[in-house]
């Protein structure tokens, strides 16, 4: 099994759409930093950070996950950061958050999307989010390219390899 068949974490382009605009950009630039990588399969794998806060056998809790995206362009005016995304789930359904600029644990996250969990296995260790809608901090952060409720793109949650 290939790494990107097996990762342990969050596979998640964000959504195609712009990050195909921003590499259109003359000056557009996507930086990775951290514990995350690129991948044919889905886009980014952002790397489990800690899954101790999450309940296997429920399929509910907390999951956190490392790695930093930034999408800059439009020589220093658009610049988007997606950084150590942790998801929130409880009866098939969620909340995606992500840290802020200052990036510090715990502090100044807030929540980017609401999704609906599908698992595709008993265990809870395999599962794509589905229906991810911005809230309207999420839709402020892409700078008014989308409204509040916009989907972004379906993730793929795989918990061990």
């Amino acid at each position: 099994m290939s790494e990107e068949e097996g990762f342990p974490g969050l596979g998640w382009p964000i959504r195609g759409s712009f990050a195909r605009y921003v590499g259109s950009l003359p000056d557009g630039r996507a930086a990775l930093d951290g514990a995350i990588v690129a991948s044919r399969l889905c886009g980014l794998v952002f790397r489990l950070a800690d899954m101790g806060g999450f309940d296997a056998a429920s399929g509910s809790g907390v999951l956190k996950f490392g790695g930093r995206i930034g999408f800059t362009g439009h020589f220093g005016m658009l610049r988007l950061d997606i950084a150590e995304p942790w998801l929130l789930i409880e009866s098939g359904a969620g909340m995606l958050s992500i840290a802020g600029r200052s990036g510090a644990e715990g502090q100044d996250r807030f929540d980017l999307a609401a999704f609906r969990i599908v698992w595709s296995d008993a265990a809870h260790m395999e599962g794509q989010g589905e229906a991810l809608a911005l809230t309207a901090r999420g839709a402020a952060l892409f700078g008014g390219a989308y409204a509040e409720g916009a989907e972004l793109d379906p993730f793929i949650l795989r918990l061990a390899q």
